[in-house]
């Protein structure tokens, strides 16, 4: 195989793992479950991946040195469909089997399952193409000889490595998946196109007659990838919409009557998504943040104006119109037990800058906040957003809060520091990430840098404001909560709250 043909191997291999990372992170998102399903997609991917590379031992060596190419362009174009299906599949998901921010279960059936899992066909096929492709060049090289097989395998996997790092490290944190797969397969188009169609594979010099014909392949793809970028950008914000907008509300009439309201179907989804307000997206490295303009309320609440809603990856993180209640409860309630907080105080989390502004209210000139959130950019939106700096006080510029964009796990195991207050201010645990900020460990960690008479306070994921005796599930979780404290070494454990949120205080 020659140099041509080998860097050939190595872009196949980046575009084919680029789809298998593109559709794990898209599918993640979507479902908030980012550990299980990345597994199971990964499992499917290299279960398909096996499966094509058994179906390309029935091909012969001479129809294997023609096929390359073609099932290269084959790739590129499911690559490309397989990501505007699952946009689509997702709306039809949401529209049709999807309620009040719960799973429907007709029958027992867990409907995001029905959804997640249904989804992996269309990875499936990527796996299946990509395992061909593997399979007819594996078979090229090895009727040259072994050595090159060898090589061949290497080229794949460093080609897979580097697909995998200028994607996650890259593009991703800049750019929205669905841009980044349609991008790929123009790219994987193009590659496929440049495959040696003589009647050896090493053979550079192509027959002049196939070049027309490529030329002309070329110049539809680049017609059709300009219409699909187009339309693209339109069905992004359309899908987005559609999680944040298009779902079943409970409204209340002026009679006080409650009536609900269903979602509208995706064809009358379509035609009236331009009338919402656009979803102002954000991603990072570590996260993607959302603000969504609140639609107005059918009955004004004079205390409860309509404004924009912070989510972090689909999660709701806060809202503009209740943020005070949260953030008020979880700064002020604990100086009912333990007094006012100190001189030396810690935020894990609370990127977002608004618990910093409610502790500064305290107008303690000794006070000394240290803020650390993993993901800088929070913060930076928290600092530089006109909204979020309008609500947050410019907190994270006042000169007694310190903010560090790190790991507060790995800052707790290298600080030295003791600290009056201790304030967990991060989402409820949905993925291995979150989950680790309640765990037993770090628990202890937070126990070794309080001062003697030190506090800390950590968000509860059970609304108590509603009824929760009975609910197995919110007593488990809150039971879980505690024990995992006293395991760490607190005494003294309370649980505090306000009609939407719930809170740990422990000593």
């Amino acid at each position: 195989m020659s140099k041509r043909t080998n860097l050939l191997c190595f872009f196949y291999a980046s575009f084919s793992m680029m789809y298998y990372l593109l559709f794990t992170r898209a599918l993640a998102e979507m479902t908030g479950d980012i550990t299980v399903w990345s597994a199971v997609s990964s499992a499917t991917y290299l279960c398909f991946l096996g499966i094509g590379i058994a179906l390309s031992h029935k091909t012969s060596l001479a129809q294997s040195r023609a096929a390359v190419g073609t099932i290269e362009a084959v790739n590129a174009g499911w690559g490309g469909l397989a990501m505007l299906a699952l946009y689509l599949w997702h709306m039809i998901y949401r529209i049709y089997m999807y309620t009040f921010g719960y799973d429907l279960a007709p029958m027992g059936i867990d409907t995001k399952i029905v959804f997640a899992t249904l989804s992996q066909l269309l990875l499936g096929g990527t796996g299946l193409i990509s395992g061909v492709a593997f399979g007819l060049v594996s078979q090229l090289a090895l009727g040259e000889r072994l050595a090159r097989l060898q090589r061949t395998l290497a080229i794949y996997q460093v080609g897979g490595l580097m697909g995998s790092l200028v994607l996650l490290l890259v593009l991703l944190p800049k750019y929205e998946p669905i841009y980044i797969c349609l991008a790929t397969s123009m790219g994987n188009f193009a590659a496929a196109l440049l495959w040696p169609k003589g009647r050896d594979a090493d053979d550079a010099d192509d027959s002049t007659s196939s070049i027309p014909r490529r030329y002309t392949a070329a110049a539809a793809v680049v017609i059709v990838a300009v219409a699909v970028f187009t339309w693209s950008s339109d069905l992004v914000q359309v899908q987005i919409k559609n999680f944040y907008y298009n779902s079943y509300k409970l409204q209340m009439a002026e009679d006080g009557s409650l009536t609900y309201e269903y979602p509208l179907p995706l064809t009358a989804w379509f035609r009236r998504a331009a009338t919402y307000p656009a979803i102002e997206r954000h991603r990072g490295l570590y996260q993607t943040v959302d603000i969504v303009r609140n639609e107005p309320p059918r009955i004004p609440l004079a205390d409860r104006p309509a404004g924009w809603t912070l989510f972090l990856d689909g999660h709701f993180q806060a809202s503009s119109a209740y943020e005070a209640d949260y953030h008020q409860a979880l700064a002020h309630l604990p100086a009912t037990v333990a007094g006012a907080p100190g001189t030396n105080v810690l935020i894990i989390g609370g990127g977002d800058g608004l618990l910093a502004r409610e502790l500064l209210r305290y107008q303690n000139p000794n006070l000394k906040i240290t803020l650390v959130d993993i993901d800088p950019l929070i913060l930076q939106l928290a600092a530089e957003h006109e909204d979020l700096r309008r609500l947050n006080h410019s907190s994270l510029d006042h000169p007694q809060v310190e903010v560090m964009s790190a790991d507060a796990f790995q800052m707790l195991r290298r600080a030295q520091d003791r600290y009056d207050r201790i304030f967990v201010d991060v989402l409820f645990p949905y993925n291995f990430e979150t989950s680790r900020l309640y765990s037993v460990e770090f628990f202890e960690a937070l126990r070794r840098h309080l001062t003697p008479s030190g506090t800390v306070s950590i968000l509860s994921p059970v609304e108590i404001g509603y009824e929760v005796a009975g609910d197995s599930d919110d007593e488990a979780t809150l039971t879980l909560l505690r024990d995992t404290l006293q395991e760490a070494g607190f005494t003294d454990v309370y649980l505090y709250g306000e009609q939407r949120h719930s809170f740990f205080l422990a000593k």
